[in-house]
Order: structure tokens, then sequence, then C-alpha cells
């Protein structure tokens, strides 16, 4: 009885693993992907943001997203001052597979996407995106230098990507 269920499992699983070895997917466990106008959820909080509100000066809060989706996603950008004053809210669609840098002003460092914070500290960036498909890392550093120099921010993933632990 046990090997006729190994053998019905594996041929239910047979056609999936064929697809993926065909796709040339490299990450099996993938959420499919979504569309920019699916509805978008919290993927990471980022406490203690802060930014110089002038380019390639001060002091910077720089995001840097890959979107492991084949599909291109909407990412929406929310950064709340220390009052709770939302002081961002923008969004951008990053294509399928795509990796981009977003910074909260212009740095001399990356070559990013300006989100175009005024001066802020002790602020929260809020990432929502239309997947969970989506990994980044961020960091507070010095706009000025082109070398980046600064901390690494620890981020807080909200809904973790299906199969993963962060």
């Amino acid at each position: 009885m046990k090997t006729i269920a190994l053998a019905l499992l594996a041929a239910a699983s047979a056609p999936a693993v064929a697809a993926a070895q065909t796709t040339g997917d490299r990450y099996p466990v993938q959420v499919a992907p979504q569309a920019v106008t699916d509805t978008e959820v919290v993927v990471y909080r980022l406490p203690g943001a802060m930014s110089s509100g002038v380019s390639n000066t001060g002091v910077a809060t720089s995001m840097r997203c890959t979107n492991y989706s084949q599909a291109p996603e909407t990412l929406h950008f929310f950064v709340d001052d220390a009052f709770g004053n939302i002081v961002i809210d923008t969004k951008y669609v990053l294509g399928g597979r795509d990796t981009y840098a977003f910074s909260t002003n212009a740095t001399a460092s990356m070559a990013e996407l300006i989100l175009g914070a005024p001066a802020f500290m002790n602020g929260t960036m809020r990432l929502l995106s239309t997947t969970t498909n989506m990994h980044c890392t961020a960091m507070i550093h010095d706009a000025s230098t082109a070398v980046p120099t600064g901390i690494a921010a620890h981020l807080i993933r909200v809904n973790p990507r299906e199969g993963t632990q962060e």
C-alpha cells in the first residue's frame, strides 16, 4: 500500500517538477507572479530611518530590493517622520528579476532611484509590494562619500516569502 501511495505521489508531482525544470527556474518554491495591479501588502518595516534632505550631503536611508517574481511588481514606499507625518508616499514598478536601490535623498555611492525626502530623523519606512516574492536590504549611510560608509539597518519582514524564514 505504501509503495502504491508513493508511486501515485511521484506521478502526480512529475508535471510540476518538469515544468520547473523546463522554465529554468532557480527558485522552485517561488510564489506565483502577481501583477502591478494586485493588492499591495506590507513586506518590510524599517524603524530609525533618517535623511538630511539634501543631495549628496549628510545622511540617507537606502534600500536595495530584488524582485524574484517573473512579472513586474509595484513597490510602494511610505516614510513617516518621528511624529507620524508621512514625508514620502511614492510608488515604483520593479521589473521581473530586477534589482534597484532606493534612497531618501541622492547619494554619491549608489545608482539609486530617489524617493525625495525632506530632512527628518527617527522615522519609519514601510515597503508595500504586490508580491511577497521580494527581498531587500537597507542601510543608513553618509550620502557624500563615494564608498558607502554607515550602518546596516535591520529590516523587519512582515509577510515572509512562502517557504522561507528570515
